[in-house]
């Protein structure tokens, strides 16, 4: 999913003062850049992290970030099949959901389908080989959205997040939490940061 929309990183109190990950302060300034690659964007704004998309940008592009003195945050959609990603033909079709609203080419996934987790593994992997500092998991909020036709739960999604922080602070990556209001005291020990893209 796409957005050139404000959004705002919520920084969330972190349980515990030695991790190995890192660990956004409060005040932290960022930018997010979902509508063109890093390369076409000219000089990158005088902040401290930058949010892109994980597959759009290759590891040149993260590493010259990273060289320029930005924390990076690698954007994915944890949530929804987009049928234009090069791993779009790995989602077996049984875990393909009700399309997203407005949102040409999405669909809701079973979260709790093992392929489905081992391809965000895999996303997880190459947001490591590529050096990112954290990860921005979009539409983990599809208890919001009928369950995204695999009747969903706030407890699905929770586990959902507790999985995919497990897994990328196993990676010494750091987790954002998007949208997914209502769930952000029971992800709290699992996550660093909100991303809220309706304040």
């Amino acid at each position: 999913m796409y957005s050139t929309a404000a959004q705002a990183l919520l920084l969330l109190s972190a349980s515990t003062s030695a991790l190995a990950w890192w660990q956004p302060a409060p005040g932290t300034t960022w930018e997010i850049v979902l509508s063109k690659t890093l390369d076409d964007v000219g000089t990158l704004p005088s902040v401290q992290a930058i949010d892109a998309d994980l597959e759009d940008n290759d590891s040149d592009l993260w590493q010259s970030v990273k060289e320029q003195g930005y924390r990076t945050i690698c954007y994915f959609s944890a949530g929804s099949y987009e049928d234009w990603r090069g791993d779009a033909d790995s989602f077996p079709s049984e875990a393909i959901g009700n399309p997203l609203d407005d949102w040409e080419g999405e669909a809701w996934l079973d979260t709790r389908n093992e392929d489905v987790r081992d391809i965000m593994r895999s996303r997880i992997d190459a947001a490591a080989e590529k050096g990112c500092d954290a990860i921005d998991p979009d539409n983990l909020d599809v208890y919001e959205h009928d369950g995204g036709g695999f009747d969903l739960t706030i407890d699905d999604a929770v586990n959902y997040v507790q999985f995919l922080s497990e897994y990328a602070h196993s990676k010494d990556i750091a987790v954002g939490l998007k949208n997914g209001g209502q769930m952000v005291e029971q992800v709290l020990d699992f996550v660093d940061f909100e991303v809220n893209e309706q304040c």
